[in-house]
């Protein structure tokens, strides 16, 4: 396969451990407390923060780390590298991907409807990404400051994908995480019931729509055709996730796991 390269109820809690940390709007026994919780607890107004997949993003980045290693390896040294072990970890993409959904909507879920919080989101999304990002792209422009040219520079500081591969060769994964925040942002203005119809279409339509442009080198028929990508809908599966835990509808959480990792590992096995 080659790349482009709550709190828990009482349902599913015993079996996650999901655990979220109560803030002030919601313990009496802390400062400013209201003591009455708004629907879905918050941490500094955002979400609880969840372990078990603060756990799981370091395996997915593991994973990814590993499987580059190996292919770092592979083309040094002319053989695998621990027997090619790691030769599905490119997975831990998707797992991320998953993940991402599956925060925004638990963390961001009462900020539908109420576009005067867009600034806000938009700021706390771009800090998470761009001062690390932009870091790594100014060390490869000092390296390559003699083969530059401005159209590469913006679409590499803006994560436009473009020229393909793009200027940092592994941004593809966080031009994704854009294309999804950007779009939630939209939900946000418009509210739940039209904000999720707006990512089920948008994202829908990218995964299945035939590309609508033929590439012909140019920035926009570049950009456009590579979010045509079925990557999108590991997005919806997570945002799926937080809606039923918050909806408590979990049944047999324990069986629903197993057959999650099962379903998880068989994928690795037809995809290697």
């Amino acid at each position: 396969m080659s790349l482009p390269s709550f709190p828990g109820p009482p349902l599913i809690s015993s079996f996650t451990g999901l655990k979220p940390v109560p803030s002030a709007s919601q313990d009496p026994a802390l400062p400013g407390s209201s003591g009455t919780p708004s629907g879905l607890p918050a941490r500094s107004r955002g979400g609880p923060r969840l372990a078990d997949l603060q756990s799981l993003r370091g395996l997915a980045a593991l994973m990814v780390v590993f499987f580059h290693a190996s292919e770092i390896y592979k083309l040094r040294i002319g053989e695998p590298w621990l027997a090619n072990v790691f030769r599905a970890g490119f997975v831990g993409v998707d797992v991320f991907f998953v993940i991402s959904g599956f925060i925004i909507l638990w963390v961001h879920r009462e900020d539908l409807g109420h576009p005067g919080r867009v600034r806000s989101y938009a700021i706390k999304r771009a800090y998470r990404i761009f001062p690390l990002y932009w870091t790594v792209v100014l060390l490869k422009a000092l390296k390559d400051i003699n083969h530059l040219d401005w159209a590469t520079m913006v679409c590499a500081f803006l994560l436009i994908p473009y020229p393909s591969p793009p200027f940092i060769n592994l941004s593809w994964t966080l031009t994704f995480e854009m294309l999804f925040y950007v779009t939630f942002a939209g939900a946000i203005c418009l509210g739940f019931r039209w904000g999720m119809l707006l990512i089920a279409a948008v994202m829908g339509a990218l995964a299945f729509l035939p590309q609508p442009l033929v590439s012909d080198g140019s920035v926009l028929a570049t950009s456009v055709n590579f979010f045509f990508d079925q990557h999108v809908l590991e997005f919806l599966a997570g945002m799926a996730v937080a809606w039923a835990l918050r909806l408590r509808n979990v049944w047999f959480p324990t069986a629903v796991a197993i057959a999650g990792v099962a379903a998880f590992m068989a994928s690795l096995a037809y995809t290697t």
